[in-house]
């Protein structure tokens, strides 16, 4: 049985959040919740791995708000790397504060991956790693350049699930859907 839930009252159910912005409360999901808490909490580095549009960025995004919400928050996308891109990775791992995230790791070419890859020794060595939080997100089915020169700098990787392994989520992510695209509680499932 399918169940017609308009979006107002969605609103007012109000789905229990783990994390600042997500939904779901699937055993997989929760424990890649908990894994990138874990390694975000001991300044550690992380990777973000998976399919595309399972949620890496806003997990990312999530654990970041929920641990340090005054502090900047930036991406840089890899599948849209230009030339000036490695001086602008180079320059934000270097100089920035907060979080940094690395979209598409997969996307980059040897020659990128080089760079990159010595831009995150250089902030290593700067000890950079106490100040400034990195996560790449790749996902590995897709990557064409050798990425184990990157993954060495991060000692976490996160696996995050498709959905068809926590179906027991649309329940709650429908709903959630819905109301954030809804005009006043028009649409409904």
């Amino acid at each position: 049985p399918v169940a017609v839930v308009g979006a107002a009252e969605v609103l007012t159910q109000r789905t229990a959040m783990y994390l600042p912005g997500l939904v779901g409360s699937g055993v997989l999901w929760l424990r890649a919740c908990r894994e990138a808490e874990t390694l975000y909490d001991a300044s550690e580095w992380l990777t973000l791995e998976g399919e595309g549009g399972i949620g890496k960025l806003t997990l990312a995004r999530a654990v970041h708000q929920r641990r340090n919400p005054a502090a900047p928050f930036h991406v840089l996308d890899a599948a849209s790397a230009g030339q000036d891109w490695a001086t602008k990775t180079r320059r934000e791992l270097l100089d920035g504060t907060g979080m940094l995230v690395i979209r598409h790791v997969d996307a980059l070419n040897a020659k990128q991956v080089h760079a990159l890859a010595s831009a995150l020794q250089e902030a290593r060595t700067a000890k950079r790693h106490q100040e400034l939080r990195v996560a790449l997100t790749l996902n590995r089915k897709q990557a064409g350049a050798d990425l184990t020169r990157l993954l060495r700098f991060f000692h976490g990787t996160v696996e995050l699930p498709p959905l068809r392994h926590h179906i027991e989520d649309l329940q709650e992510l429908v709903p959630f859907f819905l109301a954030r695209l809804s005009q006043q509680g028009r649409l409904t499932c």
